[in-house]
């Protein structure tokens, strides 16, 4: 009655099917984490699959911020500091901070007078070296004519 390719298909089917199925619950997307969530990062609470989603493309991006950073300054991970001491910063430093700033918050617009060049040095990024534009020929109507 049946074959034996047929009874090897639904064997296999058997056996995967449970896996597979075991293996979506386990996982709620597909994005994999490099590294379990620190303690103090919020997790996610609500059952919205974008919700989630979103949260997660949050999560990695932060950890990919945090890498490039620790990458600039030479670090393959980030220093353990738990149980030191920072110490204080003296009030005179502080002080002076607050007269050369005036003030000024930090989403105010930082104005001086002169010309000023600030150029940042990106040894990771693309940097724009070349821009080709061809030209294109205009496209002429009756309204065109009036005009000129």
């Amino acid at each position: 009655m049946f074959n034996t390719r047929t009874i090897l298909t639904y064997f296999i089917l058997v056996l995967l099917v449970p896996f597979s199925i075991t293996e979506k619950h386990n996982r709620p997307n597909s994005i994999q984490k490099r590294r379990s969530p620190e303690p103090d990062e919020p997790r996610h609470t609500s059952g919205c699959h974008s919700c989630r989603m979103r949260e997660e493309i949050k999560q990695r991006n932060l950890m990919v911020i945090k890498d490039e950073i620790l990458r600039r300054i030479g670090f393959e991970e980030a220093p353990n500091i738990t149980g030191k001491a920072l110490p204080q910063v003296p009030s005179e430093y502080l002080m002076r901070i607050e007269e050369e700033n005036g003030g000024m918050q930090s989403d105010q617009p930082q104005f001086r007078s002169g010309y000023t060049v600030v150029e940042e040095e990106d040894d990771y990024h693309v940097r724009t070296q070349q821009i080709i534009a061809y030209a294109q020929p205009c496209k002429f109507n009756s309204y065109f004519y009036h005009i000129y």
